[in-house]
Order: structure tokens, then C-alpha cells, then sequence
């Protein structure tokens, strides 16, 4: 029974959960001959070592520990490495574009994966067969994911709160306050000054004031204005 148990919790276990187990327990375990790895397709192999070099390097940067054990991997079992980066350089694609997209999520996803990261890897330990060891740590950094995602959904529950009273306010506003006549009349005023005929009209109704406020038209302007001495001097001597 306890042994049925154990293969079903290993199949529950992600690849990278029991490429990890494997790691460990080649650490105490007699070395082996290596499975040879697969010869990668031409003009494969800068890719994948591209990748490789990422999904290590984010590793190193976030999850040190990940990194060795990924690094003796493969050398260890080259076909279970490649599929602990696989799944590992989906992770950091993934976050790598939250970050573009949604920075203010950046950061939670990150810290949630390190705490996931840090609790596979006690859990591959503890299916080597010292539970008793690893359980408290295990138990410790389940709960501080336990407090970090409760404090993230109070935080979200806060967040939503805020905005449903601020949705609550304006459907209240909407309720008591429906369009009236002097909207639609004052909507339509808007239009029609805006349109090229009432832009014309407003500037027909500027022209009529200023000339009803006693100025003359440029167009009716003669000459300079005539001086008293002037008007003398031009009339006919006696």
C-alpha cells in the first residue's frame, strides 16, 4: 500500500519535481554512464542553447539552488534536464511578458513562483525518504504562500471594494438623474455651433455687433482725417 502511494504521488509530481527527486538521489547513488543525448537537428543547437543559458540564468537569479541542481542534471539525465528547462523557460517567458504587460502583477507572480520553486524541490527531498527532516521546513514555506496569496486577495478584495462603490455612486446618479429636455437642447447647441453653417453664423452675429457698436468698416475708410488747419488752408483767397 505504502508503495502504491508513493508511485501515485510521483506521477502527481511535475517533470521538473521529479527531475529533481532523480538529482538528489544521484548524488548518493553510485555514478552511471550518462544516457547519451540526442544529436540536436542542424541549426538546432544555438537555439537550444540559447534557451538553456535563459532558463538557467533565471534560475541562478531567482532560485540559486534550482540552478545547481539543474546544472548536475545534466550531466545526469540529459533527457529529464532538457524537459526540467523546457518547463522552466516557460515559466520565465511567461513572466517575462506579465512584466510588460502588467508590472503592477510582476512582482506577485514572481515571488509566488520562487515560493513554488522552493517547495517542489523540499517536496522531490522528502520523497527520498527523509520526510521527517524536510516536513517542518516544508510546513513553513507552505505557510508563507498560505499568508502571501491571503494578503494579495485582501488586497485585490480592497481594490474591487473600492471600485464597486464607485460604481454604486454612478448608477445612483444615472437612476435619479435621467436626459431632459434642456440636455438634449443644450446638446444639440453644441453640435450646431460646431458645424461649418454655425461657425458662419456666429461669425455673421460678431460682425453685426461690432458694427453695432458704432465702428466703420475698413472698407469705407477714405484717407487720413483732415486737420482744422487744413480745411483753411485749402479754401480761396479773397
Amino acid at each position: 500500500m505504502l508503495v502504491r502511494s508513493t508511485i501515485r504521488l510521483l506521477l502527481l509530481l511535475t517533470v521538473a519535481t521529479a527531475s529533481f527527486a532523480l538529482t538528489v538521489i544521484a548524488a548518493d547513488a553510485p555514478s552511471e554512464p550518462a544516457e547519451r543525448p540526442a544529436k540536436p537537428e542542424r541549426g538546432r543547437r544555438p537555439a537550444v542553447a540559447e534557451v538553456d543559458r535563459e532558463a538557467v540564468g533565471f534560475a541562478r537569479t531567482h532560485h540559486p539552488e534550482l540552478a545547481d541542481l539543474l546544472e548536475r542534471l545534466r550531466d545526469a539525465n540529459p533527457r529529464a534536464y532538457r524537459a526540467a528547462v523546457q518547463d522552466l523557460s516557460r515559466d520565465r517567458v511567461r513572466l517575462e511578458r506579465l512584466q510588460e504587460r502588467a508590472p503592477e502583477r510582476y512582482e506577485y507572480e514572481l515571488k509566488l513562483w520562487a515560493m513554488n520553486s522552493h517547495i517542489r524541490l523540499l517536496a522531490a527531498r522528502a520523497i527520498r525518504g527523509n520526510a521527517d527532516e524536510v516536513r517542518p521546513k516544508l510546513q513553513a514555506l507552505m505557510q508563507e504562500r498560505h499568508d502571501f496569496r491571503l494578503s494579495r486577495l485582501r488586497e485585490e478584495r480592497a481594490r474591487l471594494t473600492t471600485r464597486m462603490q464607485r460604481v454604486d455612486a454612478t448608477i445612483r446618479e444615472l437612476e435619479t438623474e435621467p436626459p431632459s429636455d434642456a440636455d438634449v437642447d443644450a446638446l444639440l447647441t453644441r453640435v450646431k455651433s460646431r458645424s461649418p453653417a454655425g461657425k458662419a453664423q456666429k461669425n455673421a452675429l460678431k460682425g453685426a455687433a461690432t458694427e453695432s457698436n458704432g465702428a466703420v468698416p475698413a472698407s469705407e475708410k477714405t484717407g487720413p482725417p483732415t486737420t482744422d488747419s487744413q480745411s483753411q488752408t485749402d479754401l480761396p483767397q479773397d
